[in-house]
Order: C-alpha cells, then structure tokens, then sequence
C-alpha cells in the first residue's frame, strides 16, 4: 500500500506532507508578520529558499497568512510544482496556465501522482475558501485550513485529519475536538494555534480531550516532522 511518508508543521496552517514521495506543501506562510501588521509569536522555522522540492501547493484562502503570492510563485518557479487554489487566487498567479489549477468546493481530480478532492470550508474572512482531501493510492490525509466546523463534515472521512484549533475566525479547541468526534480519523495533529494573540491555544489540552474518546492526537512543534503507521492504534514517530 502507498503510504503517508510524513507530515512536517511548520507554523499556522503551514505543512510539508509527503505522501509516497510526493511533496505537497499547504498555505505556506514565511513572514514574522500578519496581514494586520501583526507580529508573529511562532516563527516559521524554513525561508522560502529551503524549499527545494515540492509537487503541489495546496492554497485555501486569499489572505496574506495563507497565501504569500511572491513566495508561492518563487516555490513554484524554482520547483515546478503545480499550485491547487480557488479561483481568486488562481486567477492572479504569475505563472504559466499549465503549472496553476483552479478549483471549486466538490471538485475530484489526480495531478502529479495525487488524488485531490476539494471539500468545503466555513472562514468568514474569505470570499471563498476551500480544504482538500488527499491521497495517493494509499491513506488519505485532509487539510482543513482554517475553517469553523460545517455541517458537511459528516461527508469527509480521512485517515488522517490536520485541524485548526486557534479559535475566533475558526475551530477552538471545543469545537476542533467535535469535529474529531465527527471524521473520526486514525489520527489527527492540530495546528492554526498561538501563531498571534487572537488564537493562543494549549494543543495538549484539544489531545488531552481526545485521548479520553480513545482517539490519537499527535502535537507537533514547528518544524518537526512525524512518521506515522496508521492502524487500529496509531503510533507517530516524531523527528
């Protein structure tokens, strides 16, 4: 079976996942600073330089701490990687049509070895955002991005689940642990908390709460990356 190689956090909705060796990258976020002008409490621990390998970028949202138009277009320059977004992003990228794809909510497609389903979001600071489910032949990993819970929820069943848990424009910790209740997944790792002052959040706390209900929460710290085995039990193996 193809497997989940790893998933990396690296800061607010920011991954690196690898999935049987395709490098996908989510709403990469560099800058110390906001969109608000807000400094940043958890650096991102790469530079824009350190990206030297990626096959997708995977774009949610429109605002600036989700989407860095010069950064995503130097990744994707330097990489080749196609960049998966909705269309008002889409639309003002400055790269060739055939590296950019433009997606809409129940859109199912393969690009570069990688089966994509762009599923719903609820982020009122959005015209229009987006989360994706992904996999390749193997288990399959959904980015949430930073939504609020939506009813559809209940349709997205993954092996693995990458929440918000930040709160005010999207889940807190409640809520996120609903949402847990809801997918089910063999594992989920919390991210979009503490990066600003609005969302400072104990992501022990939301795994505290889970582990409870005998469902798997693994924290990872900006930077760290884990290897995970997904079974009856999951087990991660943080690096």
């Amino acid at each position: 079976m193809d497997s989940i190689d790893y998933v990396r956090y690296l800061g607010h909705s920011f991954f690196e996942i690898s999935l049987n060796r395709r490098i996908i990258y989510t709403d990469p976020f560099f800058d110390d600073f906001g969109d608000r002008g807000e400094e940043r409490r958890i650096k991102c621990p790469l530079g824009v330089s350190d990206v030297l390998e990626a096959n997708l970028i995977l774009l949610s949202n429109e605002q600036i701490s989700y989407f860095e138009k010069e950064s995503v277009e130097r990744i994707a320059e330097r990489t080749g990687a196609m960049v998966v977004a909705p269309m008002q992003i889409a639309s003002v990228l400055s790269l060739p049509k055939n590296q950019v794809i433009a997606v809409k909510i129940g859109d199912y497609f393969r690009s570069r070895g990688v089966s994509i389903n762009v599923v719903g979001s609820n982020f009122p600071r959005s015209e229009y955002a987006v989360g994706y489910v992904v996999s390749s032949g193997g288990p399959s990993v959904y980015f949430a991005g930073p939504t609020a819970a939506f009813n559809e929820m209940v349709k997205i069943t993954p092996d693995v689940a990458l929440l918000p848990i930040g709160g005010t424009y999207s889940m807190g910790v409640l809520d996120a642990a609903g949402a847990v209740k809801t997918l089910r997944p063999k594992l989920t790792v919390p991210m979009h908390y503490s990066t600003f002052k609005k969302i400072i959040q104990d992501p022990f706390e939301f795994k505290k709460k889970l582990e409870k209900f005998n469902f798997n929460v693994a924290v990872l710290e900006p930077g760290q990356r884990a290897k995970f085995k997904l079974g009856k039990k999951s087990k991660e193996g943080l690096l």
